[in-house]
């Protein structure tokens, strides 16, 4: 008898704690101020990675031919170079945070 009240008592005791750290977090609310710095932020962020794009596209645009087929060459011949640094894939996959190579 008494060994099942203690039990009835402890879960109580525990759905008490979990609903009250549930419902805890629901209660903030952020000031107006703050929501409308961070979307002025974020808009301010999105406008400049678009001028950015921009600046790159427009660079890529003003490259001669000869320099995009040797930026090309570079990075295929970059690519083999680099094969022989990288870590074997049941390294990479069961040791993510040894960084160290062959």
């Amino acid at each position: 008898m008494k060994s099942g009240f203690h039990i009835i008592k402890t879960t109580f005791i525990l759905l008490l704690v979990a609903s009250l750290t549930m419902t805890g977090c629901k209660s903030k609310k952020v000031p107006k101020e703050v929501r409308t710095a961070e979307k002025a932020q974020a808009a301010e962020q999105k406008e400049a990675e678009l001028e950015y794009k921009q600046a790159v596209k427009h660079h890529r645009d003003i490259q001669s031919e000869q320099t995009k087929q040797d930026m090309k060459a570079l990075k295929k011949q970059q690519k083999k170079l680099n094969r022989i640094h990288r870590r074997s894939l049941w390294d990479r996959l069961f040791r993510p945070g040894c960084k160290t190579g062959k």
